[in-house]
């Protein structure tokens, strides 16, 4: 496997991460917060998992062997 492949496996693969760790965040500060503006919140962590979800599966999906 060519490093560059790697290194770019490496950086998606942090993003994600990264991306988990700011939805989690986001999940608990909305017990914390007043009502308003919380379901704009939770709207936007909709979003956040789906794109996180579709690029998951994407990534997964592509990792996976091809059957000629």
């Amino acid at each position: 496997m060519p490093r560059n492949t790697s290194v770019n496996d490496q950086w998606i693969l942090n993003q994600l991460i990264g991306i988990r760790m700011l939805e989690q965040e986001l999940a608990s500060a909305l017990d914390k917060r007043s009502i308003r503006g919380k379901e704009q919140l939770r709207r936007r962590i909709r979003q956040l998992s789906a794109w996180v979800d579709a690029v998951d599966h994407s990534l997964s999906t592509a990792a996976q062997p091809r059957m000629a």
